[in-house]
């Protein structure tokens, strides 16, 4: 998600921020996919820039790339509300005396449960709180919820805080970077992601599904979105996979009905985006 030549390439414009803040409920069960966010001296940048201690957001995955400097997460830039069954496999950067970057969360006042991160964080020099689940938890609470220090180059799950529930884990169990002192297992490199019996109360009969040794978890019911251009000439796509058969699909857009559509039996359906549908920045959202 993102915009190519509008908004001076910074892409997506984070969901609230510290003037107006995200206040909602949010339950998705689908991945943002390839969502680009670059703003290289941003504060509170993430799909959502700054979560209210109203906000609630479940079950809703990210990938892409999100550039910041300050208070960066993949999910949330700076969190004050609740955060459940969320993962991002979203690469991370920022440059030199950034702060405050993580994973999934970049500052977390709040609480996160049942969430993992697994993208690149990458940050230049002398940065401040970094980590490669949450950059800054010293106020908020982390419960259940894993890194993986391969992948994230990131042996400290925080980089300020204390917590009692973030692991450090990689794919096959077999990690080359040991978590460090900023996490609930220091120096256990033995911590297989593909595990479902490592994701100690973890849903899987109802928001999580695993193929042992194989994947990481994933939404049972999952809508994964595409990336949409919003200076296309005539008209974009948006394809939806492994929604629940024959599912009605609602897509809104800034809050109203754009369409509704119907998957198939497979569950899949596509949504066509016709010129004028998507404005700069448009927020668009679907409901299954």
């Amino acid at each position: 998600w993102g915009t190519s030549m509008s908004n001076s390439r910074a892409g997506f414009v984070p969901i609230g921020d510290s003037t107006t803040r995200f206040t909602g409920s949010i339950t998705g069960g689908y991945t943002v996919k390839n969502i680009y966010i670059n703003q290289p001296s941003g504060i509170n940048v993430g799909l959502f820039g700054y979560a209210d201690t109203t906000a609630s957001i479940s079950q809703i995955g990210v990938t892409g790339l999100v550039i910041g400097a300050f208070n960066v997460g993949a999910l949330v830039g700076t969190n004050a509300g609740i955060i459940a069954n969320t993962y991002s496999r979203a690469r991370v950067t920022s440059g030199a005396g950034s702060g405050n970057v993580g994973g999934l969360v970049g500052v977390n006042t709040g609480g996160i449960s049942l969430s993992y991160s697994m993208g690149l964080v990458s940050v230049g020099a002398s940065p401040t709180n970094t980590g490669g689940f949450v950059g800054n938890t010293s106020i908020g609470t982390v419960a259940t919820s894993y890194w993986d220090t391969e992948t994230s180059n990131q042996a400290n799950g925080f980089g300020a805080g204390s917590v009692t529930g973030l692991f450090g884990g990689c794919f096959d169990g077999s990690c080359t970077i040991a978590p460090g002192a900023n996490s609930s297992n220091p120096g256990v490199t033995t911590l297989n992601l593909t595990t479902q019996a490592n994701f100690t109360g973890w849903d899987f009969t109802n928001v999580w599904s695993i193929n042992a040794g194989t994947s990481y978890p994933y939404f049972k019911h999952s809508v994964t979105t595409s990336a949409v251009s919003d200076n296309t000439p005539t008209y974009s796509t948006v394809t939806i996979t492994s929604a629940p058969a024959n599912a009605t699909i609602q897509v809104l857009v800034g809050g109203s009905i754009l369409r509704t559509v119907t998957a198939n039996a497979a569950g899949v359906a596509t949504i066509g985006f016709a010129l004028g549908d998507l404005s700069s920045g448009a927020v668009v959202i679907l409901y299954v």
